[in-house]
């Protein structure tokens, strides 16, 4: 099975903050209002005795200073394998790229 979702959305946030030095108060404040857009591609095999999934996900937004994130997700389950009959084993593993950091 396949799937794709596509989610749009817009964030509006305002920022104050209030310095001091010496002895005056200075107000600052900033506006942030932006568009982004989230995408999941997800595949989804089940047979007689395993079940998996994988699961790729990218977030754009129209913020310059916001680079794309992007990541994958992948997991299976086995239910009495060949090599063991009565066990059970579960695997996952994800990595995942975002404003230059990638795990």
């Amino acid at each position: 099975m396949m799937n794709l979702r596509v989610e749009l959305g817009y964030h509006q946030a305002s920022n104050k903050s209030i310095r001091t030095l010496a002895g005056r108060d200075s107000l600052s404040k900033s506006n942030d209002d932006r568009f982004f857009a989230n995408f999941t591609l997800g595949f989804r095999e089940q047979s007689f005795n395993h079940y998996q999934t994988l699961n790729l996900r990218g977030k754009l937004s129209d913020n310059p200073q916001e680079k794309a994130d992007y990541s994958t997700d992948y997991a299976v389950d086995l239910y009495n394998p060949d090599f063991d009959r009565s066990g059970i084993y579960s695997l996952s593993a994800s990595a995942s790229q975002s404003q230059g950091n990638q795990t």
